[in-house]
């Protein structure tokens, strides 16, 4: 499909007289639907101030210019069969494809996996990645359920739900393997639908992808970021009791493992606060008070505030860094949960006074007197000292929260 792919599983197969050729292919995205009224005609240009990876590596390899790549759907080049027991391919690995250059160049649409891991399968127009690869560095354990560099791929779904997601085009977002450097450049979805017989020009924000548990991923949207953000990460093993993963065993049947995860770090450029919201729990309290987290300035003191993986947080797990405009959240597997944009206004004054006469509390009440509200509604986020720059936020009342849950 255009769109999305999700994974096959393939075990107890018997191939009679099939040579590798003609066993399957891969085609790439159609050149065809890069046009105004399916996939759109985008280039991703790294001198975009919002495309802050060197993008270098991407010259005269795509043909689009300095740094340019030129977008398409990018479903078929999320293709993903998996071999559980080696009867399909010959011996256990996970095929992905269609891949249109070899080696990856780092930045590129597509599953953004390493070659350190992955051997080209030519048959196919795929790779095939082998668990166990550079072991060494990146050993099995709480988070990681298989040992080596990209060893248990799977699939994650960014979805923004906004009123707008079908009309705001916030593509292609970046996602990158912050081990490696390899990026997967996502556009939105292709235009499926017809109006008064033209089609619609609405393109569903929602983007797929493929990354392997038990790793750090960044996330970049090229336009304004959607206010609510659903993650999905639908066929990682959910818990140790349910993980029966073959691949990760070398063949031995009944290895079992722990949860899957992965850590986001979302860029949102913006300094309108986030929380993260489940289905289970409702919203979620930071893993962390600020006040033991950031320093006077307002910049992070403590880095083990940042979820990370192993460190036994729960799903949903998350920091909102309100000056770098960075949400840090846990993902656990066959789970989702939602970033949502909290109705927060951020206030900077700078003060003609010294560090020493100013007095936060007596600020606080003073600015609530005047707006008329309480002053728990008021937060001091940095205090600067030289002539005093001051940052806060005004929250919304109790009442308007609660009707946001």
């Amino acid at each position: 499909a255009p769109d999305a792919f999700h994974p096959h599983y393939f075990s107890g197969m018997t191939r009679e007289d099939v040579p590798d050729q003609g066993l399957l292919r891969f085609h790439d995205a159609d050149p065809s639907w890069r046009n105004p009224s399916d996939c759109g005609t985008d280039v991703y240009d790294s001198s975009h101030p919002l495309a802050y990876y060197d993008d270098e590596d991407a010259i005269g390899v795509h043909g689009g210019g300095a740094g340019g790549v030129p977008l398409n759907c990018d479903g078929p080049r999320h293709i993903y069969f998996q071999d559980v027991d080696g009867s399909l391919l010959g011996s256990p690995g996970t095929l992905l494809g269609a891949l249109a250059h070899q080696p990856r160049p780092q930045v590129e649409q597509g599953t953004p996996y390493v070659d350190a891991a992955c051997d080209a399968a030519p048959p196919w127009s795929a790779v095939k990645c082998v668990a166990g690869r550079a072991g060494e560095s990146r050993p099995a354990g709480p988070g990681r359920p298989v040992a080596g560099v990209f060893a248990d791929p799977q699939l994650v779904v960014l979805e923004s739900r906004d009123a707008d997601s079908e009309d705001r085009n916030v593509s292609p977002a970046k996602l990158v393997d912050q081990g490696t450097g390899a990026a997967d450049l996502l556009v939105s979805a292709m235009d499926h639908g017809w109006c008064f017989g033209y089609t619609c020009q609405k393109r569903l924000s929602t983007f797929w992808s493929v990354v392997s548990s038990g790793e750090v991923y960044s996330v970049n949207f090229t336009g304004t970021p959607p206010r609510v953000l659903r993650v999905w990460f639908p066929y990682a093993a959910a818990d140790a009791e349910g993980a029966l993963i073959d691949i990760a065993c070398s063949g031995q049947r009944g290895c079992r493992f722990m949860v899957n995860e992965v850590v986001l770090h979302i860029n949102y450029f913006e300094p309108n606060r986030r929380y993260v919201w489940t289905e289970e729990a409702g919203r979620v309290d930071p893993s962390r008070s600020l006040s033991t987290c950031l320093d006077a300035t307002g910049q992070l003191a403590d880095p083990s505030c940042i979820p990370s993986i192993g460190d036994g947080t729960r799903h949903g797990a998350f920091f909102w860094h309100q000056l770098g405009s960075m949400l840090y959240v846990k993902v656990r597997g066959g789970q989702h949960l939602e970033v949502r944009t909290e109705p927060v206004i951020m206030v900077s004054a700078t003060l003609a006074l010294s560090i020493d006469d100013f007095y936060a509390e007596r600020y606080v009440e003073n600015v609530a007197y005047v707006l008329g509200i309480d002053p728990s509604r008021i937060k001091v986020a940095s205090v600067v000292a030289g002539s005093v720059v001051l940052q806060f936020n005004i929250e919304a009342s109790q009442s308007e929260v609660a009707g946001l849950q």
